[in-house]
């Protein structure tokens, strides 16, 4: 058993649990649908104290943050996986089928992540810049540049995370050791 490995994946695995709270907190702020609707009450559900408290809301940003840190992770795991061929000759790789398909599903998903990001990133701004009720909400002007800034920082952090458990799942697959 490789230790460094383990540990190596074990703090990659952590990093990678705080990056999909990042994303969930991300689309929460500015993703309220749903927020009044508790799955204690639409699925009849006992009220326990765990669950008691979720709405439709919680469970569409759960959804939508997992989505946008699995997405990178699988289409980095198809591009290594089939890299070699891409690389050798990628007209002939991409005129088949399959991978057409597959290649351009995986582009079209990520590219809705970026563009929810980004879709994030100016429902944030128009709720900073907009008056509020209460006077201090309306005077805090984050501005589009830091906000642009941390949309694209976020973007490019899941992207290299996507690529570096990619690559440890494709390693421990041709050790045969997962």
């Amino acid at each position: 058993m490789d230790y460094k490995f383990l540990i190596g994946a074990l703090v990659l695995g952590i990093i990678e649990i705080f990056n999909l709270a990042l994303h969930i907190a991300n689309y929460s702020l500015a993703n309220v649908v749903g927020a009044n609707y508790f799955l204690v009450d639409i699925l009849g559900l006992p009220p326990y104290e765990l669950i008691n408290n979720l709405s439709v809301s919680d469970l569409l940003n759960t959804l939508l943050g997992m989505g946008a840190v699995i997405t990178p992770i699988v289409g980095w795991h198809w591009f290594l996986d089939h890299q070699e061929e891409i690389f050798e000759d990628s007209s002939q790789f991409f005129q088949k089928g399959l991978n057409r398909i597959v290649g351009l599903m995986i582009a079209i998903t990520y590219g809705f992540v970026v563009m929810s990001e980004f879709s994030v990133l100016m429902l944030r701004i128009l709720e900073t810049t907009t008056p509020g009720p209460i006077a201090n909400i309306g005077e805090e002007q984050t501005g589009l540049l830091p906000m642009l800034i941390m949309a694209v920082t976020i973007i490019l952090i899941n992207l290299g995370l996507g690529f570096a458990v990619a690559s440890v799942i494709r390693s421990r697959n041709m050790e045969g050791e997962f």
